[in-house]
Parts: C-alpha cells; sequence; structure tokens
C-alpha cells in the first residue's frame, strides 16, 4: 500500500512541473528586472524579456508564453558563458593582450560590443549568435597572446618608431640624442 501512493506521488509530480511549464508566465512591469534574472541569469538582459512578452498596458503587466520562457532559460546559459569569457579577457589583456595580439583583442571587443548592442536591442537570435561565437574568439586571442610572448621583446621595441631628445641642465637647448 505505501508503494502504490509513492508510485501514485511519483507519477503525479513530474506531471505538475510540465504543467507549469506549460503555463504562460505573467508578472509586473516592476518585476522585470527580477524576472530577467530568475529566467536568463542576469538583471541587464531585461531588453530581451520586454521584446519576447506581451505587455499589457491596462494593468502593466508582461506575459511570456511557455516557448519564449523557454528560449530565454537556454540564453542564460550563453549569458553566463559570455560573463565568464568577458573576465578572461580582462585576465588576458593584465597579461599583455593589448601588446602582443592587438588584433585579435579588437575582434574579442567587437565581438563583445555587437553582443551587448543586440541584448540591449532586444534581438536574442543576434544575441545567441554573438554569444556562440565569443568563447572561440577568446580562446584565439589566447593562443595568439601566448605565442606572441614568446617572441623576444627586443622584436616589439624596434617596431616603434620616433626620435629621442634629451635636455642638458635646466636651460639647456634640445638636441639629438
Amino acid at each position: 500500500m505505501k508503494y502504490s501512493i509513492i508510485l501514485i506521488i511519483a507519477c503525479l509530480i513530474p506531471s505538475v512541473s510540465l504543467y507549469a511549464q506549460e503555463a504562460p508566465v505573467t508578472f509586473q512591469a516592476k518585476d522585470l528586472q527580477l524576472m530577467s534574472q530568475r529566467i536568463t541569469g542576469s538583471q541587464q538582459n531585461w531588453p530581451l524579456v520586454v521584446e519576447l512578452a506581451h505587455h499589457n498596458s491596462e494593468n502593466n503587466s508582461f506575459t511570456l508564453a511557455p516557448s519564449d520562457v523557454l528560449r530565454l532559460q537556454n540564453f542564460s546559459t550563453l549569458s553566463t558563458t559570455v560573463s565568464k569569457q568577458q573576465k578572461r579577457v580582462q585576465d588576458l589583456i593584465s597579461s599583455g593582450a593589448t601588446i602582443f595580439a592587438p588584433q585579435k583583442l579588437k575582434q574579442v571587443e567587437l565581438l563583445s560590443t555587437e553582443y551587448k548592442k543586440s541584448v540591449q536591442n532586444g534581438e536574442l537570435e543576434e544575441a545567441v549568435a554573438y554569444a556562440e561565437e565569443f568563447p572561440e574568439a577568446v580562446n584565439n586571442l589566447e593562443q595568439t597572446l601566448l605565442a606572441n610572448r614568446l617572441v623576444d621583446i627586443q622584436a616589439q621595441i624596434t617596431k616603434k618608431d620616433g626620435d629621442v631628445n634629451k635636455r642638458k641642465g635646466l636651460l639647456g637647448s634640445w638636441e639629438d640624442a
């Protein structure tokens, strides 16, 4: 008898969670950032929520279809990945990426900028595409940085052009060094 009750309860629990996923999510506008945090993993992704949600202006609420909730939840993993990769880029900059891999760094920064623009504009598909490209671009940046750091530093210094002048004493004139 105990086992049959446990079996019935075990069968009902998955159906309740499936039902919850099939119901639309409705929330007040004041809770937009909170819902963005819950669904997408970041409050900064609220434009994506606004773009996908239906806005009811009479009671100032938003309603997300179950399919859109699922799309935003899938995006949350990509958003987390991008955040981690952006921290990694900062570490690479600290390790000399601005000197040893400036072109790759510019590519990564451009990709990051485009990702942020697409999120701010509520363009989910574009944000997903940029987020999927981002880890590979950061890997390329790291590989280029490591490869170029092995090059003798003197070779980097000889790339610099310019004249060096010196001045003797406080009132002396400038002379070529």
